[in-house]
C-alpha cells in the first residue's frame, strides 16, 4: 500500500510540474496498479525551490485547487476503506465524485480505488451518490477492470458490488480488454469464474 499522497509538498510539486506517465497496455506487460506501486521518498526542497513552488501554487485558481484536493482525499479514503473520511469529503462541498485523480499517473477515480481495495461500503456509497458504475480511467478501464486485476477476496467482493450496482461486465478498455480478460491474463481463476457467473463472456487473451 502506497503512503499518503499528502504527506508533504512533493505532491503539489509533482502536480504542478511533473509530466504524467502513460499507462502501458496489459497486452504488452504486467504493470503495477496505483494501489500497489511504490512511491519514492519525498525530496527536500531548497529555499529557492520552495519560493518557486509557492508562486506556482498561488497561480492555480482556488476552485480548481480545492476540487483536486477533494478528489485526492476521496481517493485516499476509498483506497484505505475509511467510510467516515469518505463521507466527510463528500459533505465538504460540491464536486464531481467520479472525477479522475489527475495526479496519480493512472487517472483512477475513487470508485477504482475502492474496487481495488475491496471497500464495498465505499463502492455502495459512491454509487448511491450517483457515480457511474462504469466510470473510466485514462486507459478506458472501469472499476470492474480494477477489481478483476486485483482478484482474490477483495476483488470478488468489489466485482459483485459493482455489477449489483449496475456495472456492465463486458465493457472493453482502450486496448480492447474486458475485465474477464484482465483477470485471465493475471491468472485470477476464481475471479474469472465469478465474472462468468455475473455474465462475462469468456474471451481469449492474446
Amino acid at each position: 500500500m502506497q503512503p499518503s499522497h499528502f504527506c508533504c509538498n512533493r505532491t503539489w510539486s509533482v502536480m504542478l510540474s511533473a509530466p504524467t506517465p502513460s499507462l502501458p497496455s496489459p497486452s504488452t506487460t504486467v504493470t503495477s496498479s496505483p494501489a500497489t506501486e511504490d512511491v519514492p521518498a519525498a525530496p527536500q526542497l531548497t529555499a529557492a525551490e520552495t519560493t518557486d513552488f509557492n508562486s506556482r501554487l498561488a497561480a492555480i485558481p482556488a476552485e480548481d485547487l480545492t476540487r483536486r484536493f477533494r478528489v485526492r482525499l476521496l481517493c485516499d479514503a476509498a483506497e484505505s476503506g475509511d467510510v467516515a473520511a469518505a463521507r466527510k469529503v463528500i459533505a465538504s462541498g460540491s464536486f464531481d465524485l467520479g472525477a479522475r485523480d489527475e495526479d496519480d499517473g493512472f487517472g483512477w477515480t475513487a470508485l477504482h480505488y475502492a474496487a481495488a481495495s475491496g471497500s464495498v461500503q465505499i463502492i455502495e456509497l459512491l454509487l448511491a451518490e450517483k457515480v457511474s458504475p462504469d466510470v473510466r480511467d485514462r486507459s478506458g478501464r472501469t472499476a470492474l477492470h480494477a477489481a478483476a486485476q486485483v482478484g482474490g477476496e477483495k476483488g470478488i467482493k468489489s466485482a459483485k458490488a459493482l455489477v449489483g450496482g449496475g456495472a456492465l461486465v463486458n465493457l472493453e478498455d482502450k486496448a480492447g480488454w474486458t475485465p474477464y480478460q484482465v483477470a485471465r491474463f493475471r491468472g485470477k481463476e476464481m475471479m474469472c469464474d465469478v465474472l462468468v457467473s455475473l455474465g462475462a463472456e469468456t474471451r481469449s487473451v492474446m
